[in-house]
């Protein structure tokens, strides 16, 4: 409120960025007031859960319901202040939460193929707007910015390549790592997953070999639990992902000397 005073909201668009929740602390508490304040929220997560069931933990739920109050405190005090009308709010995660145990924990100590659906697929949420989303192609984090460019009528730099998600997607989106350490594109063993409307597949570089490691159906298998590369190649669906993957890496690839 008293920044309103000062800064003049009415007459002047702002940008305020705010981190609602780490992720990696989600599941955690260094405030024992707090901890005991989330413990009243049992009784509803279990009605949830009821109807709702997760994968997530416990007490990730309970730091998620607890979030949730304090965000609409915060709507209740713009409203209060005249300043919810006159804002737009963006709300999106940089990556997903927890991990699927249906999967198996012995999974869980390579970073670089912990690409599944419970890590790196977030909602967008964008209020209020009139623009109906593209069902068409895919769209990843670049989409973001993008997106927020084109509400507001931006001025965008040559070099942002995201797509808005009121704009045709692409074939498919990328998702690059190292795993752990440091980001030496060059000499380390990279991972890139591509995922589609129809399929999910893993990729591991080392030196200039590039190699499919998992695939999955993400029509008959959503939740991504049977990797089909155990039964065969499905060498046509490879193939058109992996030549998807090189189109968009390219640049990378050659300084790899990827064949």
């Amino acid at each position: 409120y008293e920044a309103k005073k000062a800064l003049n909201f009415e007459k002047a668009p702002w940008f305020i960025f705010m981190q609602l929740m780490d992720h990696h602390d989600g599941a955690k508490t260094s405030r024992y007031l707090n901890f005991l304040n989330k413990l009243k929220f049992l009784p509803k997560l279990y009605r949830i859960r009821k109807k709702f069931p997760t994968h997530r933990d416990l007490w990730r739920d309970l730091s998620l319901i607890y979030l949730d109050r304090k965000i609409g405190d915060f709507f209740k005090i713009l409203k209060k202040n005249e300043i919810f009308d006159n804002t737009l709010f963006y709300i999106f995660g940089d990556h997903g939460m927890g991990w699927d145990h249906s999967r198996g924990s012995a999974l869980m100590g390579n970073l670089g193929l912990r690409t599944h659906y419970e890590h790196i697929e977030v909602p967008l949420l964008i209020y209020p707007s009139m623009k109906k989303p593209s069902e068409k192609g895919m769209h990843d984090g670049m989409s973001v910015s993008a997106t927020l460019i084109e509400e507001l009528d931006l001025k965008k730099h040559n070099s942002f390549t995201g797509r808005s998600i009121y704009k045709e997607g692409k074939f498919g989106s990328i998702v690059e790592s190292v795993g752990r350490g440091n980001c030496d594109v060059i000499n380390r063993d990279l991972f890139f997953t591509v995922t589609t409307r129809n399929y999910k597949i893993m990729f591991i570089l080392a030196g200039s070999i590039l190699q499919p490691v998992k695939l999955y159906n993400k029509v008959m298998d959503p939740k991504e639990y049977e990797n089909l590369l155990e039964y065969g190649m499905e060498k046509k669906i490879v193939d058109d992902l992996a030549i998807f993957l090189v189109k968009e890496r390219s640049n990378l690839l050659k300084k790899r000397k990827v064949d």
